[in-house]
């Protein structure tokens, strides 16, 4: 067999591998649309399908998000669902035709997705407006009176609840500034799009699996910290100024609770003082009489210890590396010591899940593999404890569909000829 030979067998053979691999990707799919709608991926500790599928399925963040992107999608794209089916179009081909494309729109780009590249497509779509029928407002119709923004917030059911309405213009302030906030978790959260750039979406932080999933309340969190962190610190007052506003947490032995508010229930307070600062306050007779020094639970030192052991959230499959928190595997309310032995490192969500009793901690943390992860039902949480057996196959054997990947040509593309059509 001649080189050139040679060189074209390999190049079908690799079309007709390809042609497998984007079938089962539609079939993972489709199966993820039907747990979707059943909700069965939901175990303690798993905080998206996304999380799940990157536990369960070995993906990695990106191609988790562009299989869970399609399966939302799928009824209203059936021509890319089916496309990626047949093995014409890739995973992440489908998934930019999901993230940019209009159901009206489906036919025409899932069809010029086959002859493009990733790239091409991305440049395409992303760019191409969509615009069926912009609505023209009669001249002659009076405008409506603008009402003010207005807010309300307060304690119910042990919630804290805020509503905000306001016009246009100062929604568009409000969420510019968390989308700031919001875009500065997403980047300080151990995120890597390095070698998924075409398949997340920079712009919808929210379908980061492993990573914490990044919410608007969380960009608000941001914005309140920033607030309080900041305030006065162009004075003298500062730190009289921040002390004032500082959310205060009343302990005593049987729990805690917020300044003038009742009671928190026993896995916040265990949570609060996992990691958090302590102020003493002294009584004599069932009165204060002293205030003492304000220090941390877990010290600088020993957080730079477990950090630098643990190198992110111990919880399996999870990639937040910033913002962590520290844990007492033996509450430090219950006597547990603060030292490395019964110390971890948790991102908020988990932590948080954990003191509400979705999962237990047994184990050892001073050993990479040392954490054993166990539902309230008793359902080992991880990666399969016994893998399943290795199946041996030749490195050419024949294709499982008998069909190739017509993959797109490369050529050069020129936007301004691409014109799609509504079906």
């Amino acid at each position: 067999m001649s080189s050139a030979q040679q060189i074209e067998q390999d190049w079908d053979h690799v079309a007709s591998l390809a042609a497998d691999l984007h079938d089962a990707h539609a079939r993972l799919v489709d199966f993820v649309a039907t747990v979707l709608t059943d909700g069965s991926w939901q175990a303690a500790g798993l905080r998206s399908p996304e999380h799940w599928l990157m536990l369960r399925a070995g993906l990695s963040r990106g191609q988790a998000a562009a299989i869970l992107l399609l399966a939302r999608r799928a009824d209203e794209l059936p021509a890319t669902s089916t496309a990626l089916r047949e093995g014409r179009i890739s995973l992440d081909q489908a998934a930019v035709v999901a993230r940019h494309t209009p159901a009206e729109f489906d036919a025409t780009v899932a069809e010029f997705a086959q002859h493009a590249t990733v790239t091409q497509l991305q440049r395409t779509v992303s760019r191409y407006d969509f615009t069926l029928q912009p609505v023209v407002d009669s001249p002659d119709e009076a405008p409506e009176p603008v009402e003010p923004a207005t807010l309300t917030m307060g304690y119910a059911d042990g919630r804290f609840r805020l509503r905000y309405d306001a016009p246009a213009e100062i929604g568009a302030l409000v969420e510019a500034a968390l989308t700031e906030a919001k875009d500065h978790l997403f980047h300080t959260t151990g995120s890597d799009t390095s070698n998924d750039g075409d398949v997340l979406d920079p712009d919808h932080h929210v379908t980061d699996g492993g990573a914490p999933r990044i919410t608007w309340a969380d960009a608000l969190t941001v914005l309140a910290t920033r607030s309080l962190d900041s305030a006065g610190t162009g004075g003298a007052g500062g730190a009289a100024r921040r002390a004032r506003y500082r959310v205060q947490v009343h302990l005593d032995t049987d729990g805690g609770w917020l300044t003038g508010q009742p009671r928190l229930p026993k896995h916040i307070v265990e949570g609060l003082t996992c990691d958090g600062t302590l102020t003493p306050v002294w009584e004599s007779s069932g009165h204060p009489v002293n205030v003492g020094r304000t220090q941390r639970v877990v010290p600088h030192r020993t957080r730079v210890l477990v950090l630098d052991r643990d190198r992110g959230c111990r919880f399996p499959g999870c990639a937040s590396t910033r913002t962590l928190e520290i844990h007492h595997q033996k509450h430090w309310r219950h006597g547990g010591p603060t030292d490395l032995t019964n110390l971890l490192a948790l991102c908020p969500f988990h932590h948080d899940a954990h003191h509400r009793g979705e999962f237990s901690i047994t184990g050892d943390p001073t050993h990479p593999d040392g954490l054993t992860f166990t539902t309230r039902h008793g359902l080992h949480i991880g990666p399969p404890r016994h893998p399943p057996r290795r199946l041996r196959r030749s490195p050419r054997s024949r294709s499982r569909l008998g069909r190739t990947y017509p993959a797109p040509t490369g050529g050069t593309l020129h936007l301004h000829l691409v014109d799609f059509n509504p079906t």
